[in-house]
């Protein structure tokens, strides 16, 4: 969906798309698919490859990933790679999928180093806006435009715009977030 939003804004950008390993093979496919006709149009796609399997990190953690407490996003997901230089990262993130969402994303984000923790530069008067900001040129820039956006807003333009969706969708997920992965992979295991 965000690819579609910056090509109908005139945006500059190219695609990356993280292989955590524990994708459905739908998934995959759908989006191997949706890389083809990226590059074909002239855009430039990377797939980038685990450094540590959603295996190892579980092993490493003693504990597979809770609802409460997801720390694989940060290694499968959202650590740069050296395909993305300094770019500004674009993430598909809405506040309506989590409390934590809720609280902790916006719409430009820009984090503090180390912490991990992110200054929001909301749009609104909040309690987290700054009236002097500093240069945050070396911090990490998040960019979130479809963070407000409601599950009907996501369904309504993918349809009034005819953009393919994986097969999943229509297999009554509602979702094809990191904790329905593991659940499948779990299940495809023991079977």
């Amino acid at each position: 969906m965000l690819g579609h939003l910056f090509r109908r804004a005139g945006v500059k950008h190219f695609y990356l798309h993280n292989i955590t390993g524990i994708d459905p093979p739908e998934l995959v496919y759908f989006q191997r698919r949706n890389f083809q006709d990226y590059h074909d149009l002239g855009y430039l796609t990377y797939d980038v490859m685990y450094t540590q399997s959603m295996w190892k990190l579980m092993e490493h953690k003693k504990f597979p990933p809770l609802r409460t407490i997801r720390y694989c996003c940060a290694t499968l997901k959202e650590s740069r790679t050296a395909e993305q230089g300094g770019s500004l990262i674009s993430l598909g993130v809405r506040k309506r999928e989590s409390v934590g969402r809720a609280l902790n994303r916006d719409g430009l984000e820009i984090s503090q180093g180390k912490q991990n923790k992110s200054i929001l530069l909301s749009f609104d008067d909040d309690e987290n806006r700054r009236t002097f900001e500093t240069c945050y040129r070396d911090h990490e820039k998040r960019f979130n435009p479809i963070v407000y956006w409601t599950n009907e807003d996501i369904w309504n333009y993918s349809r009034d715009v005819k953009l393919e969706q994986c097969c999943l969708y229509r297999e009554n997920f509602h979702r094809l977030g990191c904790i329905y992965e593991i659940e499948i992979v779990m299940e495809r295991k023991e079977a």
